[in-house]
């Protein structure tokens, strides 16, 4: 393993350790406060109604999924979150748009995907991590609650609307 891979090392790591039987993931209980949406129910909204949207990617065994989910009770994400439309999507289901919008990002969990009312990926709006640019985590709150600012700035007129 080269040194200059332990990152993803540790999410192939966590990901084997987890898969073992007997260690089935018990499903990330997310606070309440953020209005989450399917994405099917996101596609169903008016083109005229669309806000941006935040597209959490996560899974049920990962631990920094685990332990980003309490970030999205805090006061200020919530409020931030009420610009937006919300969608969580856990990895492990593949549903094929994931793959087809999202793939060329990578596979790593959580990603959170900042997407324009157009359906663009909003590729400016990041983690800040220089390898892994939509890794959000629950240490660093500040870089989500900027990526949610920044998105919502998007719904305003003369925004990119």
């Amino acid at each position: 393993m080269k040194p200059t891979r332990p990152f993803a090392a540790l999410f192939v790591v966590a990901g084997l350790l987890l898969a073992l039987p007997g260690h089935a993931a018990t499903p990330i209980d997310f606070p309440a406060g953020v209005r989450w949406q399917t994405w099917d129910e996101a596609q169903k909204i008016p083109q005229a109604k669309r806000k941006p949207m935040a597209l959490l990617v996560f899974a049920h065994w990962c631990p920094h999924c685990r332990s980003l989910a309490p970030a999205f009770a805090d006061k200020e994400v919530v409020r931030l979150s009420k610009q937006l439309t919300m969608v969580r999507q856990d990895s492990d289901e593949k549903p094929a748009w994931l793959k087809d919008k999202f793939g060329k990002y990578g596979g790593y969990v959580p990603r959170m995907f900042i997407v324009a009312p157009d359906g663009r990926v909003v590729e400016e709006i990041t983690s800040g991590h220089s390898r892994y640019p939509y890794f959000y985590q629950a240490s660093q709150i500040e870089a989500l609650r900027a990526a949610l600012a920044k998105a919502g700035a998007l719904g305003k007129p003369g925004k990119g609307r």
